[in-house]
Protein backbone atom coordinates (compact mmCIF):
# COMPACT_ATOMS: atom_id res chain seq x y z
CA UNK A 1 0.00 0.00 0.00
CA UNK A 2 1.64 3.53 -0.90
CA UNK A 3 0.88 6.47 1.04
CA UNK A 4 1.10 9.99 -0.79
CA UNK A 5 1.69 13.19 0.80
CA UNK A 6 -1.33 15.53 1.24
CA UNK A 7 -1.81 17.00 -2.36
CA UNK A 8 -3.02 20.41 -0.34
CA UNK A 9 -0.53 21.84 2.77
CA UNK A 10 -1.21 21.10 6.20
CA UNK A 11 -2.21 24.36 7.72
CA UNK A 12 -3.85 23.05 11.33
CA UNK A 13 -3.10 20.11 13.65
CA UNK A 14 -6.41 19.01 12.79
CA UNK A 15 -5.78 18.74 9.33
CA UNK A 16 -2.74 16.65 10.65
CA UNK A 17 -4.65 14.61 12.65
CA UNK A 18 -7.25 13.79 10.18
CA UNK A 19 -4.38 13.15 7.53
CA UNK A 20 -2.90 10.87 10.09
CA UNK A 21 -6.07 9.14 11.30
CA UNK A 22 -7.37 8.36 7.32
CA UNK A 23 -3.43 7.04 6.64
CA UNK A 24 -4.08 4.41 9.61
CA UNK A 25 -7.50 3.13 8.87
CA UNK A 26 -5.99 2.25 5.58
CA UNK A 27 -3.09 0.83 6.87
CA UNK A 28 -5.46 -1.22 9.22
CA UNK A 29 -8.27 -2.40 6.57
CA UNK A 30 -5.20 -3.52 4.58
CA UNK A 31 -3.81 -5.67 7.59
CA UNK A 32 -7.10 -6.93 8.25
CA UNK A 33 -7.79 -7.85 4.47
CA UNK A 34 -3.98 -9.59 4.65
CA UNK A 35 -5.28 -11.47 7.75
CA UNK A 36 -8.66 -12.14 6.02
CA UNK A 37 -7.07 -13.61 3.21
CA UNK A 38 -4.29 -15.55 5.07
CA UNK A 39 -7.17 -17.36 7.85
CA UNK A 40 -9.00 -18.39 4.45
CA UNK A 41 -6.30 -20.12 3.09
CA UNK A 42 -5.53 -21.49 6.64
CA UNK A 43 -9.25 -23.11 6.09
CA UNK A 44 -9.23 -24.19 3.60
CA UNK A 45 -5.57 -26.20 4.04
CA UNK A 46 -6.92 -28.02 7.36
CA UNK A 47 -10.48 -28.74 5.42
CA UNK A 48 -7.76 -29.93 2.97
CA UNK A 49 -5.76 -31.81 5.09
CA UNK A 50 -8.90 -33.40 6.94
CA UNK A 51 -10.71 -34.61 3.81
CA UNK A 52 -7.26 -36.44 3.02
CA UNK A 53 -6.74 -37.97 6.75
CA UNK A 54 -10.76 -39.25 6.13
CA UNK A 55 -10.06 -40.21 2.69
CA UNK A 56 -7.04 -42.46 3.68
CA UNK A 57 -8.81 -43.97 6.62
CA UNK A 58 -11.54 -45.22 3.92
CA UNK A 59 -8.39 -46.96 2.04
CA UNK A 60 -7.20 -48.12 5.60
CA UNK A 61 -10.53 -49.74 6.36
CA UNK A 62 -10.45 -51.71 3.14
CA UNK A 63 -7.31 -53.29 4.23
CA UNK A 64 -8.41 -54.38 7.49
CA UNK A 65 -11.75 -55.34 5.67
CA UNK A 66 -9.60 -57.83 3.62
CA UNK A 67 -7.55 -58.90 7.14
CA UNK A 68 -11.27 -59.91 8.72
CA UNK A 69 -11.65 -62.48 5.58
CA UNK A 70 -7.64 -63.45 6.21
CA UNK A 71 -8.34 -64.50 10.04
CA UNK A 72 -12.07 -65.97 8.89
CA UNK A 73 -10.36 -68.38 6.65
CA UNK A 74 -6.85 -69.29 8.60
CA UNK A 75 -8.22 -69.70 12.06
CA UNK A 76 -9.95 -73.18 10.69
CA UNK A 77 -6.83 -73.86 8.94
CA UNK A 78 -4.68 -73.70 12.07
CA UNK A 79 -6.83 -75.64 14.58
CA UNK A 80 -7.79 -78.67 11.91
CA UNK A 81 -3.63 -78.97 11.60
CA UNK A 82 -3.29 -78.92 14.97
CA UNK A 83 -6.06 -81.30 15.64
CA UNK A 84 -4.39 -83.64 12.79
CA UNK A 85 -0.85 -83.09 14.15
CA UNK A 86 -1.65 -84.02 17.59
CA UNK A 87 -3.84 -87.00 16.88
CA UNK A 88 -0.64 -88.29 15.17
CA UNK A 89 1.45 -87.16 17.77
CA UNK A 90 -0.67 -89.55 20.60
CA UNK A 91 -1.47 -92.24 18.62
CA UNK A 92 1.56 -94.25 18.81
CA UNK A 93 2.17 -94.55 15.41
CA UNK A 94 -1.62 -95.61 14.71
CA UNK A 95 -2.03 -92.13 12.72
CA UNK A 96 -0.11 -90.75 10.12
CA UNK A 97 -0.99 -86.84 10.02
CA UNK A 98 -2.36 -85.70 6.62
CA UNK A 99 -0.90 -82.10 6.10
CA UNK A 100 -3.79 -79.67 4.43
CA UNK A 101 -2.28 -76.70 2.04
CA UNK A 102 -3.44 -73.38 3.03
CA UNK A 103 -6.01 -71.73 1.19
CA UNK A 104 -3.50 -69.13 0.88
CA UNK A 105 -0.21 -67.69 1.61
CA UNK A 106 0.12 -67.32 5.29
CA UNK A 107 2.41 -64.05 4.99
CA UNK A 108 -0.37 -62.32 2.64
CA UNK A 109 -1.65 -59.93 5.10
CA UNK A 110 -1.97 -56.44 5.26
CA UNK A 111 -1.70 -53.10 7.35
CA UNK A 112 -2.57 -49.63 7.31
CA UNK A 113 -0.70 -47.06 5.84
CA UNK A 114 -0.18 -43.24 6.86
CA UNK A 115 1.39 -41.20 4.03
CA UNK A 116 -0.93 -38.23 4.80
CA UNK A 117 -0.45 -38.13 8.00
CA UNK A 118 3.38 -38.23 7.97
CA UNK A 119 3.73 -35.90 5.28
CA UNK A 120 1.16 -33.63 7.74
CA UNK A 121 3.60 -33.94 10.88
CA UNK A 122 6.75 -33.16 8.90
CA UNK A 123 5.38 -30.05 7.31
CA UNK A 124 3.83 -29.17 10.26
CA UNK A 125 0.48 -29.07 8.63
CA UNK A 126 -1.16 -30.99 11.52
CA UNK A 127 -0.83 -27.33 13.15
CA UNK A 128 -4.17 -26.52 11.07
CA UNK A 129 -6.37 -28.35 12.85
CA UNK A 130 -7.70 -28.27 16.10
CA UNK A 131 -5.76 -29.06 18.88
CA UNK A 132 -8.62 -31.61 20.18
CA UNK A 133 -9.30 -33.07 16.37
CA UNK A 134 -5.14 -33.38 15.86
CA UNK A 135 -5.31 -35.56 19.47
CA UNK A 136 -7.66 -37.47 18.14
CA UNK A 137 -5.95 -38.59 14.29
CA UNK A 138 -3.29 -39.08 16.51
CA UNK A 139 -4.70 -41.68 18.72
CA UNK A 140 -6.32 -43.22 15.50
CA UNK A 141 -2.48 -43.14 13.48
CA UNK A 142 -0.83 -45.22 17.15
CA UNK A 143 -3.59 -47.78 17.29
CA UNK A 144 -2.79 -48.51 13.54
CA UNK A 145 0.99 -48.68 14.45
CA UNK A 146 0.04 -51.20 17.21
CA UNK A 147 -1.76 -53.37 14.54
CA UNK A 148 1.06 -52.85 12.09
CA UNK A 149 3.56 -54.24 14.98
CA UNK A 150 1.77 -57.00 15.67
CA UNK A 151 1.21 -57.97 11.96
CA UNK A 152 4.80 -57.96 11.30
CA UNK A 153 5.23 -59.83 14.44
CA UNK A 154 3.19 -62.28 13.26
CA UNK A 155 4.32 -62.80 9.73
CA UNK A 156 7.85 -63.81 11.79
CA UNK A 157 6.20 -66.66 12.96
CA UNK A 158 4.22 -67.42 10.13
CA UNK A 159 8.06 -67.54 8.00
CA UNK A 160 9.20 -69.56 10.87
CA UNK A 161 6.59 -71.99 10.70
CA UNK A 162 7.54 -72.46 6.94
CA UNK A 163 11.20 -72.77 7.33
CA UNK A 164 10.75 -75.63 9.76
CA UNK A 165 7.87 -77.27 7.38
CA UNK A 166 10.66 -76.74 4.72
CA UNK A 167 12.54 -79.36 6.30
CA UNK A 168 10.42 -82.22 5.40
CA UNK A 169 9.34 -80.81 2.29
CA UNK A 170 9.82 -82.39 -1.12
CA UNK A 171 10.43 -79.35 -2.75
CA UNK A 172 11.39 -76.30 -0.62
CA UNK A 173 9.07 -73.35 -1.36
CA UNK A 174 7.80 -70.05 -0.24
CA UNK A 175 5.18 -72.71 0.55
CA UNK A 176 5.75 -75.80 1.41
CA UNK A 177 4.09 -79.01 1.73
CA UNK A 178 5.91 -80.81 4.45
CA UNK A 179 5.75 -84.60 4.59
CA UNK A 180 4.57 -84.71 8.40
CA UNK A 181 5.29 -89.11 7.89
CA UNK A 182 8.97 -87.83 8.49
CA UNK A 183 8.79 -86.52 11.41
CA UNK A 184 9.09 -87.84 14.80
CA UNK A 185 6.83 -87.73 17.98
CA UNK A 186 9.27 -84.86 18.83
CA UNK A 187 9.13 -82.95 16.29
CA UNK A 188 5.29 -83.17 15.96
CA UNK A 189 5.17 -81.69 19.48
CA UNK A 190 7.14 -78.74 18.16
CA UNK A 191 5.46 -78.17 15.00
CA UNK A 192 2.05 -78.51 17.17
CA UNK A 193 3.83 -75.72 19.27
CA UNK A 194 4.51 -73.14 16.71
CA UNK A 195 1.13 -73.49 15.04
CA UNK A 196 -0.31 -72.91 18.31
CA UNK A 197 2.38 -69.79 18.74
CA UNK A 198 1.31 -68.14 15.56
CA UNK A 199 -2.63 -68.83 15.47
CA UNK A 200 -2.35 -67.10 18.99
CA UNK A 201 0.06 -64.13 17.74
CA UNK A 202 -2.73 -64.50 14.91
CA UNK A 203 -5.41 -63.80 17.21
CA UNK A 204 -3.94 -61.08 18.88
CA UNK A 205 -3.39 -59.34 15.55
CA UNK A 206 -6.84 -59.60 15.22
CA UNK A 207 -7.88 -57.53 18.49
CA UNK A 208 -5.71 -55.10 17.57
CA UNK A 209 -7.26 -55.18 14.13
CA UNK A 210 -10.66 -54.61 15.68
CA UNK A 211 -9.77 -51.57 17.92
CA UNK A 212 -7.90 -50.09 15.19
CA UNK A 213 -11.03 -50.51 12.52
CA UNK A 214 -13.40 -48.97 15.43
CA UNK A 215 -11.91 -45.48 15.94
CA UNK A 216 -10.47 -45.38 11.95
CA UNK A 217 -14.23 -45.77 11.03
CA UNK A 218 -15.02 -43.50 13.45
CA UNK A 219 -12.88 -41.00 12.44
CA UNK A 220 -13.46 -41.12 9.08
CA UNK A 221 -17.42 -40.76 9.83
CA UNK A 222 -16.29 -36.94 11.20
CA UNK A 223 -15.42 -37.50 14.49
CA UNK A 224 -13.15 -34.56 15.84
CA UNK A 225 -11.92 -35.54 19.17
CA UNK A 226 -11.40 -38.48 21.35
CA UNK A 227 -14.52 -37.85 23.25
CA UNK A 228 -16.57 -37.91 19.64
CA UNK A 229 -14.46 -40.83 18.77
CA UNK A 230 -14.93 -43.06 21.67
CA UNK A 231 -18.90 -41.95 21.58
CA UNK A 232 -18.84 -43.31 17.78
CA UNK A 233 -17.57 -46.66 18.76
CA UNK A 234 -19.82 -47.19 21.52
CA UNK A 235 -17.62 -46.70 24.54
CA UNK A 236 -19.26 -46.47 28.12
CA UNK A 237 -18.96 -42.99 29.28
CA UNK A 238 -17.34 -42.15 32.40
CA UNK A 239 -19.92 -42.16 35.97
CA UNK A 240 -20.17 -38.92 36.95
CA UNK A 241 -18.55 -39.74 40.67
CA UNK A 242 -15.60 -40.91 38.78
CA UNK A 243 -15.59 -38.31 36.45
CA UNK A 244 -15.69 -35.98 38.79
CA UNK A 245 -12.55 -37.49 41.03
CA UNK A 246 -10.83 -37.63 37.86
CA UNK A 247 -10.34 -34.03 38.09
Amino acid sequence: MDVHPPHAPLHTWRDFWIHLGTITIGLLIAIGLEQSVEALHHLHQRHALEADLREEARKNLILMDIDYKYFDTARPWFDAMRKNVDDARTSGGKIIAAYQTPPFDLRNTYWPDAPFWKTAKDSAEISLLPRDEAGMFDLVYTQQDLMKTTALTYDDKVTALAGFENRFAAVPSDRPVPDLSRMTPEELGQYSAMLTDAENEMLRFRYLTELAYGITQAAKNGAQSDEELLRMIGARPAEPAKAAAAH
